[in-house]
């Protein structure tokens, strides 16, 4: 399947013509025109919604598992399900939402998923018991499936495709800013139990995010070549088969920083870097932020290749120095390499996977590759969990290297050595 797919990204992207007289994919792109904007109305709009949705994300992700101890006295384990359980509805979310995003229009499909999004918020606050917590969660996850597949096809249709890199790379800062802001307001009211404030202020983040959703414009799309419809039981209708080469890359990539994520502070705590280990994050973001715009421009100009290798090269150096960190400032160095790394390897296969899907299928593309990287981040926890008690920590990391590197191998053969110099 994912040599059918290369061999469909090769037809779609001038692959199959051994002298193309114009690249479109992983080659050079079009120089941006200066009258084509990037922050309109619609763009900023789309940007402040998803980090209102990441906000809301890290908020309850970084305070479902203390709040299901503290309001149900779980045990540590229930409490992991708890949290865990709305990946699986966030990709269920993916599965069904691509192909209605394609038929209905992502506005609407924004509007209705906002609205369902405020409403699940304000169900955490009467969910009286574990049952109906976990039940929540796991509705919950579908929902913001939903709303962040809807947000990240909105943007690629909003955004000029030679302007893709750049614009995608600067949407994407709108997780990232989320998962700075999210665990930094919610740690100190989990400290003092202040749970409901937590949950309020998540429901406020949604009201907020649906209200800008309802000045949201439907984007233009217009198809050259309108495909017929096809049954809704086919298998295309909700997975690009041509997005599967960079989608199966991306569940690799995701797979492996899950477990930093995951081990990060059980890591630290055994190597004594409890205090270095509260900043790795706000360095890793700030990383990002510096360079994602460049990064993004770059690959508008010069194509993937020149950012995807060195990104997965800075990426395993990182996770390498992070193994051995022995001190404070070696781990924050691993955080600013691995920002460099892995943080412009995220928004680039988003960038790959919609190169020269039409735009009725704009909404399938992103959901598939969404739907893996997904499913990369939900297995990695449970598979580096139990490869701890055998390798330790730092040979867990030891280990993610090569599982970087091997990804790299992939890239290449799938799709970096396909790029035909003009």
């Amino acid at each position: 399947m994912l040599a059918s797919g290369a061999r469909l990204l090769a037809a779609k992207t001038g692959y199959a013509n051994p002298r193309p007289t114009r690249p479109d994919f992983l080659i050079r792109m079009t120089t941006p025109k200066k009258n084509e904007a990037l922050w309109t109305r619609n763009f900023t709009l789309a940007f402040v919604i998803n980090l209102l949705m990441s906000l809301v994300f890290y908020l309850l992700m970084t305070s479902m598992a203390p709040y299901a101890m503290f309001r149900f006295e779980t045990s540590t384990g229930l409490a992991g399900l708890v949290t865990g359980v709305y990946i699986v509805g966030l990709m269920a979310g993916r599965v069904i939402i691509g192909r209605l995003i394609d038929e209905l229009g992502g506005r609407k499909i924004l509007i209705l998923s906002s609205a369902g999004n405020l409403t699940i918020c304000a169900f955490y606050l009467a969910s009286s018991t574990l049952p109906l917590l976990i039940t929540n969660r796991i509705v919950h996850g579908i929902i913001a499936g939903m709303c962040s597949t809807t947000t990240a096809t909105l943007i690629a249709q909003m955004v000029a495709p030679n302007r893709r890199g750049e614009g995608i790379g600067f949407y994407s800062l709108s997780v990232i800013l989320g998962a700075a802001m999210g665990p930094f307001v919610a740690v100190p009211m989990i400290r003092h139990a202040q749970f409901d404030t937590v949950l309020w202020l998540a429901v406020a983040a949604a009201a907020i995010a649906l209200a800008m959703a309802c000045f949201v414009e439907q984007p233009h799309m217009r198809a050259a070549n309108p495909a017929p419809a096809k049954p809704r039981w086919r298998l295309d209708g909700f997975i690009d088969v041509s997005v599967l080469p960079i989608a199966v890359i991306g569940t690799v990539i995701a797979l492996s920083f899950s477990g930093l994520v995951a081990f990060l502070s059980p890591y630290c705590g055994e190597i004594g870097l409890d205090g270095p280990a509260g900043w790795f994050f706000p360095v890793y973001s700030l990383a990002i932020l510096v360079s994602r715009p460049f990064s993004g421009r770059l690959l508008d100009a010069k194509g993937a290749n020149i950012i995807v290798y060195p990104a997965l090269i800075l990426y395993a150096v990182g996770m390498f120095l992070f193994s051995q960190a022995h001190s404070g400032s070696i781990l924050l160095l691993a955080a600013v390499v691995i920002g460099f790394g892995y943080g412009n390897y995220q928004s680039s296969g988003q960038v790959i996977a919609i190169k020269g899907v039409p735009p009725t299928r704009l909404g399938v593309a992103t959901s598939t590759y969404m739907l893996f990287y997904d499913f990369g981040y939900g297995l990695g926890p449970l598979l580096t969990g139990i490869l701890v008690p055998f390798t330790g920590y730092r040979g867990l990391f030891l280990i993610t290297v090569a599982v970087i590197v091997a990804a790299l191998a992939m890239y290449h053969v799938l799709l970096g050595r396909r790029v035909i110099i003009e």
